[in-house]
């Protein structure tokens, strides 16, 4: 997450990856198919800790939709989101 929010997604390589976690290139491959199974893991993590928890937390939160707006800008600002 932080070589995508920091470099973008064209860093996303596997031979960046594997140098900034000081892993070799085989043990990203034993977690991952290929970079492309990688970032579809990505978005699965980023909708389910970020996207459904937040959209679940500002639902549930029973605000006037101008207070769940501010809640929601809130949460992204709080949480780094952005």
């Amino acid at each position: 997450m932080d070589v995508l929010a920091k470099e973008g997604q064209a860093k996303l390589h596997v031979e960046n990856l594997a140098s900034k976690l000081g892993v070799t290139k085989g043990s990203f491959y034993h977690h991952f198919e290929d970079r492309e199974d990688f970032v579809l893991a990505i978005l699965d993590y980023w909708s389910t800790v970020f996207t459904e928890r937040v959209n679940a937390e500002v639902d549930e939160s029973g605000l006037p939709a101008s207070e769940r707006l501010l809640l929601l800008m809130k949460m992204i600002d709080h949480d780094g989101l952005d």
